[in-house]
């Protein structure tokens, strides 16, 4: 009795070969650059896993070609998370040190007289000849100014 079954049955369809065949795994450079950009102490190893993606896999180690693309994804996201947190604390820390700041900087409560100690009152000092008439510029700190 003879077989009848197809030619492609007997050797396997060609999605059959393609997925015997190994893929190569990704060289995950984007995560590599990542690192660089977020938390750049963790480039140093995502690059250089980056780079032996691609000789491991020629040489037949193929386990070693894949953890190597794996390590450079797994470098990316942490410096990514590393980069994110920093980030968070520093707006953090702006906006206590803004809040405390202008907390320091308010009169808390009294209205500004403009006429006080620290302003100028333009009152009567241009036609006297002599300085702006109190203030900061008054009492010889910066002598007297003659228009």
């Amino acid at each position: 009795m003879t077989d009848m079954s197809s030619s492609a049955e007997v050797g396997g369809s060609e999605d059959d070969k393609r997925a015997s065949v190994e893929q190569r795994p990704p060289v995950n450079a984007g995560w590599a650059v990542a690192a660089l950009l977020f938390f750049w102490p963790l480039s140093f190893a995502a690059f250089t896993h980056a780079f032996n993606v691609h000789p491991m896999w020629s040489e037949g180690d193929h386990d070693g070609a894949r953890n190597a693309s794996k390590r450079v994804r797994w470098l990316g996201q942490v410096s990514l998370w590393i980069g994110g947190s920093i980030a968070v604390v520093l707006v953090a820390v702006y906006v206590v040190v803004s809040a405390v700041w202008i907390d320091g900087h308010r009169d808390h409560g009294a209205s500004p007289s403009f006429t006080g100690a620290g302003y100028c009152d333009f009152d009567g000092g241009f036609s006297s000849g002599g300085d702006f008439g109190g203030g900061d510029f008054g009492g010889g700190d910066f002598g007297s100014f003659d228009w």
